[in-house]
């Protein structure tokens, strides 16, 4: 496993959920929240990121290596 993408981007895990999931097929928006001036301000940053293909790959990989969601 290489690198941690939040490091190889320098920048959140938030903003690396937000700019993978802005990157999926047929997504137009990405609805978010901040409680803070400043945790909207780094959601924001997020839209200046560009994931490589292979990277949004692994995003998925490791998603689904994680199983099923518990539902209670």
């Amino acid at each position: 496993m290489g690198e941690p993408l939040s490091d190889q981007y320098r920048c959140t895990l938030s903003q690396l959920v937000l700019a993978w999931t802005a990157a999926q097929a047929g997504v137009t928006h990405v609805l978010v929240g901040g409680r803070t001036v400043a945790q909207a301000n780094e959601n924001a940053q997020a839209g200046a990121l560009e994931l490589e293909a292979v990277d949004l790959v692994r995003i998925c990989k490791d998603l689904i290596a994680l199983g099923e969601p518990v539902r209670n």
